[in-house]
């Protein structure tokens, strides 16, 4: 498998001067395959969803390179950045971040719609393929304050698919939701992992972390280690077991 994303001594700095400055990333070095789902914990105030954003293209890191699918994104303009993040990258936040004037279809369908790829009714079709495949067809015209948190972020799952990325990057993506909806959610992105999709998760949430290939323990702005499970089959029904692996490397790092 073919690397598709990778930071190279990446450095996050914040602070206006020297006496203010704050260093939250320190020499970060990552690569992750094609099709792998990565988790990355630690605890509050580690670095690790500045790390995401910073992987992501979101903000710009202080230092070093971040190559995605082959290209070096760290020092290109906004706007090409902006079209790589439209065409190749799909975000999941823990709130949905959906637009209150569209409906759930149209908040979907619109990346669809400004990337131009195809016409409108073809991605119009993609929106109601993806609804149906999570499991929320028949809302698609509600508005997004008439529905669940768990509906919602079916939906924000959509939306990060319309465009076929190459890799999701999502951000506790189930922080705001129960247990049961949390499970139901993460069946949904295993599914799109076993589909080739590249997952890159940031979670606090071991029955999140304990679903990925690799975890990785993020402290003081760096890797301090890796946990590597192997790719979660749901037929095994062997969640539990991975938890409690999960549980004991994480113990000895004293999360």
């Amino acid at each position: 498998m073919k690397t598709i994303l990778e930071a190279k001594n990446l450095y996050k700095t914040f602070g206006k001067s020297k006496e203010e400055e704050t260093v939250v990333l320190k020499g970060v070095n990552l690569a992750i395959k094609e099709g792998e789902f990565v988790a990355i914990m630690g605890q509050s105030g580690s670095g690790k969803s500045t790390l995401l954003y910073n992987i992501s293209g979101m903000d710009r890191p202080t230092g070093g390179q971040v190559i995605f699918d082959g290209e070096d994104i760290s020092g290109l303009s906004d706007e090409e950045m902006s079209q790589i993040r439209l065409n190749k990258m799909g975000f999941i936040f823990q709130h949905s971040h959906l637009l209150k004037t569209l409906s759930i279809k149209e908040n979907i369908a619109l990346p669809g719609i400004k990337a131009g790829k195809k016409p409108r009714n073809m991605v119009m079709n993609d929106t109601k393929k993806l609804m149906d495949r999570v499991g929320i067809g028949n809302i698609g015209g509600h508005d997004i304050t008439k529905v669940s948190g768990g509906q919602l972020q079916r939906a924000a799952i959509c939306r990060a698919l319309i465009n076929s990325p190459n890799i999701i990057f999502a951000d506790e993506p189930t922080g705001a939701l129960n247990s049961s909806t949390s499970s139901e959610v993460m069946n949904i992105l295993n599914d799109i992992n076993q589909n080739g999709t590249t997952l890159l998760v940031v979670t606090h949430d071991i029955k999140v972390a304990a679903r990925a290939d690799r975890v990785i323990y993020f402290s003081d702005g760096n890797i301090e280690a890796e946990c590597t499970l192997g790719k979660f089959n749901t037929q095994k029904n062997n969640l539990k077991e991975r938890e409690d692996e999960l549980i004991k490397w994480l113990k000895e790092r004293g999360f």
